[in-house]
């Protein structure tokens, strides 16, 4: 019996019905806090490096980017900013070979994806075989994983952002974080939801002079999307709402005023770094609430190359 068989996938469901244990997908995700979103989109791509834990791959000194099927409507323990990757296209001329499944909470089962000879050191995978977290049904041309376990394909390669389809912005865990897994209380980002997140996102990117719309994620992946013009908004909701409550404005820096992006740059920078009373200390120097929504509307558009920052005023 193989080590993968105590987490083979069910029966697809029939008709309209949910399955836990046979769930289909077609994408992929690698979720991830702020400032490691950020670096991936300045790197163009999701980077292999060693797995964090006591993985028999650090044994190989394997290095792999991590990515998963599993959505968790409690939150994502990894951060707020979810990349979205079409599951075909990664695997295509690949090998996959089993891993290991790591005892958390949740187990963890592991598959690598490679396209490298690694049977000398791991058992091959066969997903046609149906005896395991990941199924491949040739018959429809479907995959479907095992959603009672935490599945984690494991690639031996850079995934470029070429191949993404989606960012979206989601609900950090409230009680487990992977980034400060022996200590998550100490993540300020515990707890966060999806629209704060977003906001620290697009907020970082503009204090960091990391032009997303350069990236080829503006026009090409995100803005295409309408699930994500509405995260952009509540995201740009979110912001003004932390900024302007309690805020009295009465300054001099009108919208029209050439010092006003230099002045929302730093209320942006203050806030996207979890300083939020310096921020709003920063914005009452803008003359007005309208002339500070204004110029911080139109640069969080800008950000993404969005031309409607109007839209965001909705």
């Amino acid at each position: 019996m193989n080590e993968w068989n105590q987490f083979k996938v069910g029966q697809p469901a029939i008709g309209n019905g949910f399955n836990p244990s046979c769930c289909p997908f077609d994408t992929i995700y690698h979720t991830s806090h702020v400032e490691q979103a950020l670096g991936i989109i300045q790197s163009g791509g999701l980077r292999p490096s060693l797995v964090f834990d006591e993985s028999r791959l650090n044994d190989k000194r394997i290095l792999v980017a991590w990515l998963s099927p599993n959505h968790w409507t409690t939150g994502y323990r990894y951060g707020n900013i979810r990349f979205q990757f079409p599951f075909s296209a990664l695997i295509e001329n690949k090998r996959f070979y089993w891993v290991e499944a790591i005892s958390y909470k949740i187990d963890a089962p592991r598959i690598l994806i490679t396209e490298y000879d690694r049977s000398s050191e791991f058992p091959l995978y066969d997903p046609i075989e149906k005896n395991g977290p990941w199924w491949y049904d040739t018959n429809s041309g479907q995959h479907y994983f095992n959603n009672k376990y935490c599945l984690e394909f494991m690639f031996e390669s850079v995934i470029l952002l070429d191949t993404l389809k989606q960012i979206k912005f989601v609900d950090h865990h409230k009680d487990w974080c992977s980034v400060k897994r022996n200590d998550p209380i100490s993540c300020p980002d515990m707890r966060v939801k999806s629209d704060l997140g977003g906001a620290w996102f697009i907020a970082r990117a503009i204090a960091c002079g990391i032009d997303l719309s350069k990236h080829e994620i503006g026009e090409t992946y995100i803005l295409k999307k309408e699930s994500f013009n509405h995260s952009l908004s509540t995201s740009f909701k979110r912001f003004f709402q932390v900024i302007t409550n309690g805020c009295e404005f009465g300054g001099k820096i009108k919208a029209t005023d050439p010092e006003g992006e230099a002045i929302m740059k730093a209320v942006m920078s203050a806030f996207a770094f979890h300083q939020s009373k310096d921020a709003k200390i920063l914005a009452k120097f803008f003359f007005h609430e309208d002339d500070f929504t204004e110029v911080a509307a139109k640069m969080f558009a800008n950000a993404v190359g969005w031309e409607n920052w109007r839209g965001l005023l909705d």
